[in-house]
């Protein structure tokens, strides 16, 4: 698991992050640990790609989340810049 914050102040100790994605069940089928890792001063975008190289990882999974009329407008989606730019596969699920 893969937690990008702006900065020092901003970031998420590990056992937060992966309890948080405990809870949603995504990790109840994957085989071995799940790690986590947090990575700081960089765009959302620029830190999973830098974070998210082969061989240490073998794919990227991301949350699309539905935005508004307004969000479409002024905002880039993270989701859309990942899929283009990954040297991994990207799986995207859909937000609930």
């Amino acid at each position: 698991m893969l937690h990008v914050a702006p900065n020092e102040a901003a970031a998420v100790d590990d056992v937060a992050i992966l309890n948080s994605v405990t809870r949603t069940g995504l990790t109840t089928d994957l085989p071995g640990v799940v790690r986590t890792r947090v990575v700081t001063g960089k765009s959302t975008v620029a830190g999973i790609l830098a974070a998210a190289q082969a061989p240490e990882f073998d794919m990227v999974a991301l949350i699309g989340r539905q935005r508004s009329v307004l969000g479409q407008l002024f905002h880039r989606s993270v989701t859309a810049h990942v899929l283009l730019h990954s040297q991994l596969p990207v799986l995207v699920l859909p937000a609930r």
